[in-house]
């Protein structure tokens, strides 16, 4: 599975997407300008004392309750060390606990026990064979929220045995159905970020193709169309995106119509391609 073929790529994100958000009142998740935030506690993160003179009072005490006898030699102080991974991770944890679709992700990461990995410049990825994601540290923990999101749509699409079957298909249908796969984790994403922002945390941040869906789905709107429809006028618009090779992978660099394709020719090279 370390085949660039058997990986998930993240759309890298386009100056164009970097702009805008979404029109007062038109939420596409439906609701979730109300949502509580529920602050998580990442990886090596500990619960802190607080602030008041009662704390500071009891640390004094305990300060000096640990002072060396007469004629000891106190110990040397631990050796303390930051993890950037660790607060990158506890950033990105407590973004998407502001957000009801960051939230979803986060439970089925700790469900189904999906990995996080970080590198630099490789691109972002979910590799279905050891179950695990990777962040690409070159972009802001911001970012990498949003990227969790679209990444972990694959880990469920995987897990639940929804993804595109690349032996059984027809190449056109395995295509097809990894591209509506994409468009399902770019649409997650964004209404991750909507969220987000209607929660009160700015997100200066854009995932892929917002603009692109953003415009569908106001257009739907300003027509009086119903919010499920301005949804699947948003979808088809990223489709289209997706389809038309306005979009690439951030690993190969490819269009996602050519991505794929030849995945499935690699994997039929042998024979017995449909």
């Amino acid at each position: 599975y370390g085949a660039p073929r058997d990986l998930h790529p993240f759309p890298p994100r386009r100056s164009s997407d970097l702009t805008g958000g979404p029109a007062a009142g038109a939420t596409p998740s439906g609701g979730a300008g109300g949502a509580t935030a529920t602050q998580g506690a990442g990886p090596n993160r500990t619960p802190g004392t607080g602030a008041g003179g009662q704390d500071t009072a009891q640390t004094a005490q305990n300060a000096q309750a640990r002072q060396p006898e007469p004629g000891t030699t106190a110990p040397a102080p631990a050796t303390t060390t930051t993890d950037p991974n660790a607060a990158r991770w506890a950033t990105i944890e407590r973004l998407l606990n502001r957000s009801t679709v960051g939230q979803a992700a986060l439970r089925y990461k700790r469900q189904r026990n999906v990995g996080v990995t970080y590198a630099s410049g490789t691109g972002s990825f979910y590799n279905p064979g050891s179950n695990s994601m990777t962040l690409d540290t070159t972009e802001s923990a911001e970012s990498s929220a949003l990227t969790f999101v679209h990444e972990m749509n694959h880990a469920r699409y995987a897990g639940e045995g929804r993804s595109a079957d690349i032996q059984r298909l027809s190449r056109a249908r395995y295509v097809d159905g990894m591209l509506n796969e994409e468009v399902e984790g770019c649409v997650l994403a964004i209404e991750a970020k909507w969220e987000i922002v209607a929660a009160g945390t700015p997100v200066t941040d854009s995932p892929p193709l917002e603009q692109v869906y953003k415009r569908a789905y106001d257009r739907a709107i300003a027509a009086q169309r119903t919010q499920a429809q301005a949804k699947e006028a948003g979808r088809t618009a990223l489709k289209n995106a997706f389809t038309s090779g306005t979009v690439t992978t951030s690993n190969t660099h490819e269009s996602y119509p050519v991505y794929y394709g030849n995945a499935w020719d690699r994997a039929h090279r042998s024979g017995g391609g449909k």
